[in-house]
């Protein structure tokens, strides 16, 4: 038992240290990296960003010309308080307000005479905000004021009126998708790329191992389920490390950056709040690592049945459908996790990392039915590394063309 616990440590060593150092690996880590943590400090990098672009512009034109008719409910106060962020100036001559606008001296002009209101400007920019609809929607307010106290009513009476709001209050009792939907749908694309770059590298690992006999010089010594074993730990544990360093990345970024964010966005601050939590990370780590565990061992015992590279994606073909299926099932589950192709997937295997996951994210589910949902991960885990152990074993000897499926089973039930 000694003996082959060391060898398995021996191959798990061997495919850990090769994996973290291979180049693409370490690149694709830091790129990403760096991208988390570029976007995790959105509100810091969107200020520093457009303090550099503010330094190298020329001061932006903030004047507007406004007219208003004698008649017109609204006063040149009013508007300023809507215009805050620019200079206005107030004329009695309607007419040189498009000549003002031509000759660039204003940045836009409002006319508001009677039933005619018009938004003056030279070359609108679809950034700069001249709160039109709000103006009309004040002038209007205006009018309907001053018809009623026309009509007899006092000028208390009109503002209580006009003053009164119904309070709206949204009760939630279960999970709030919109805080929770962001990091179960990243969680899941990360595990769909994961998978299918990771169970490529363990198939195409194996493949060319036997494509240059290397595979025959190993079993003599180590047995084809310490290969198979140590081979998949292997490279899941690099995988697994490149997740927390992401997760890590992302918590320590954000913990430095919150206060800008709560200036940014209070709702974003509560949806990374909600996907940093611990509880989450904790399911998205176990169910990462389950599902990962679960296809890498497929990949790895397909990969022994075939004896050159260029046939990988042939017996590819039956775990990358899986992975499809469950990533568009998890999708599905999104939006309608209480449906019975999502509650019925979340217990499937190779289904359930994906469908189960994105439940937890956007619905209240029931320890019981985590657990559960666990545990059957875990078997299928344990039975994948029985198949594969069985398959990679009679793999070995297979050359020549990929074998049929039902070769495939033969070899796997054969003493």
């Amino acid at each position: 038992m000694n003996k082959s616990m060391s060898k398995f440590f021996t191959v798990f060593r061997f495919e850990f240290l090769s994996t973290v150092k291979n180049k693409p690996f370490i690149i694709t880590t830091i790129i990403i990296m760096l991208g988390i943590s570029l976007g995790v400090s959105f509100p810091l990098v969107k200020d520093s960003v457009m303090g550099i672009i503010n330094n190298f512009e020329t001061e932006e034109n903030k004047e507007i010309l406004v007219y208003i008719g004698e008649k017109d409910n609204i006063t040149i106060k009013e508007i300023k308080e809507i215009l805050t962020e620019f200079e206005i100036t107030e004329t009695k001559n309607k007419n040189e307000i498009k000549d003002a606008v031509e000759s660039e001296d204003y940045i836009a002009g409002y006319i508001i005479d009677g039933e005619e209101f018009d938004l003056i400007n030279k070359s609108p920019d679809m950034s700069t905000d001249f709160k039109a609809n709000e103006i009309v929607a004040l002038i209007n307010l205006n009018n309907q004021k001053a018809y009623l106290e026309d009509e007899g009513f006092s000028r208390k009476n009109i503002e209580e009126f006009f003053s009164r709001k119904i309070n709206v209050n949204y009760v939630n009792l279960g999970k709030d998708i919109n805080m929770t939907y962001f990091v179960g749908y990243i969680m899941i694309v990360f595990l769909y790329m994961s998978l299918l770059m990771y169970g490529q590298t363990v198939l195409v690992s194996v493949t060319t191992e036997k494509s240059t006999k290397t595979m025959e010089l190993l079993i003599t010594s180590v047995k084809p389920s310490e290969l198979i074993f140590g081979k998949v730990f292997g490279v899941g544990c690099a995988a697994l490390m490149q997740l927390a360093l992401f997760i890590t990345t992302a918590m320590v970024v954000f913990t430095s950056t919150r206060a800008h964010w709560l200036e940014y966005s209070e709702t974003a601050t509560g949806v990374l709040d909600m996907s940093l939590s611990q509880d989450v990370l904790l399911m998205a780590f176990v169910f990462f690592t389950l599902g990962f565990f679960a296809f890498a061992f497929i990949y790895a015992a397909f990969g022994s049945t075939i004896s050159r590279v260029e046939d990988a994606n042939a017996v590819s073909i039956l775990p990358t459908s899986l992975i499809l299926i469950a990533f568009f099932l998890a999708m599905n589950a999104s939006t309608a996790p209480n449906k019975i192709i999502a509650r019925v997937s979340s217990f499937l295997p190779f289904f359930s990392p994906f469908v189960m996951f994105m439940r937890i994210c956007v619905t209240e589910i029931s320890q019981t039915e985590t657990l559960i949902a666990i545990l059957i991960n875990v078997v299928s885990v344990f039975f994948c590394g029985l198949f594969g152990a069985k398959l990679y074993r009679a793999g070995v000897l297979m050359y020549g063309k990929p074998p049929k499926m039902s070769d495939l089973i033969k070899a796997v039930f054969a003493r």
